[in-house]
């Protein structure tokens, strides 16, 4: 269940320094320069996430950072990205219930800001996904938040952000939603991500032996071409 009760009692009588932390809904006192990953709570982060709006607040409709970070999650699972990814398009934008959200013109201005937002980003993360992002994880991540950002303003401002439209898979909803529905759907999707996460470590699904690799080139920058026969004899699925 949720455990979602404000803390009761005088903020000042807290042992942290007020004037340094920021009281979260359920009640934390949580300073956003030297985050306490014990202190990172899932129940803020999509409280905060759901009452904060993209854009600025320049969409013709309210559509909060949480709704995006559904559709993002949305958009790496039908690209048949691991579900470690798929959290992590998730928690992408978590920082941003600590920091709140900042245009990026501004954002890549503040190089204060970005060496504050990183390392809590970095912290939300390795606190619920249980390992580092690799590289081309972080690749994927950011790919799916500049598409769907392409589409968000195509879709809510009738702009277009480049000449050529980027790819999209999945089918997201832009739409206003309440408040309360779409905290509860964040919170909804990371319990089922994450309970997912924790049973499951396969260390070896499938195997194909002794095949024969018929083409090899050494400059290729991407994955592996299998025969479809192999790889339902093997149990393997595309993309995985």
């Amino acid at each position: 269940g949720r455990s979602d009760q404000v803390v009761e009692g005088d903020p000042l009588k807290n042992k942290r320094n007020v004037m340094s932390c920021i009281r979260t809904y359920t009640g934390i006192m949580f300073d956003p320069l030297n985050p306490d990953p014990a202190l990172i709570n899932m129940v803020d982060i999509a409280h905060a996430l759901s009452l904060l709006c993209r854009a600025n607040g320049h969409f013709r409709n309210f559509y909060s950072v949480a709704q995006h970070s559904i559709n993002c999650m949305e958009e790496a699972r039908a690209r048949g990205h691991s579900g470690k990814v798929q959290l992590a398009c998730l928690l992408h934008d978590a920082s941003e219930a600590y920091l709140s959200d900042v245009t990026r013109p501004v954002k890549q201005e503040l190089p204060k800001y970005l060496e504050i937002e990183e390392p809590l980003q970095e912290a939300i993360w390795r606190k619920y996904l249980g390992a580092e992002l690799t590289e081309d994880e972080k690749a994927r991540v950011f790919e799916i938040d500049d598409a769907m950002l392409y589409y968000e303003f195509k879709a809510l401002m009738d702009t277009r952000l480049a000449e050529e439209e980027p790819e999209l898979k999945s089918e997201p909803e832009f739409g206003f939603r309440g408040f309360e529905e779409v905290e509860e759907g964040f919170l909804r999707v990371f319990g089922e991500l994450s309970r997912r996460r924790e049973m499951l470590l396969e260390m070896l699904k499938g195997k194909i032996h002794r095949a024969t690799v018929k083409q090899a080139e050494l400059d290729y920058v991407g994955s592996i071409t299998i025969d479809e026969n192999l790889l339902k004899a093997a149990g393997i699925l595309e993309y995985e």
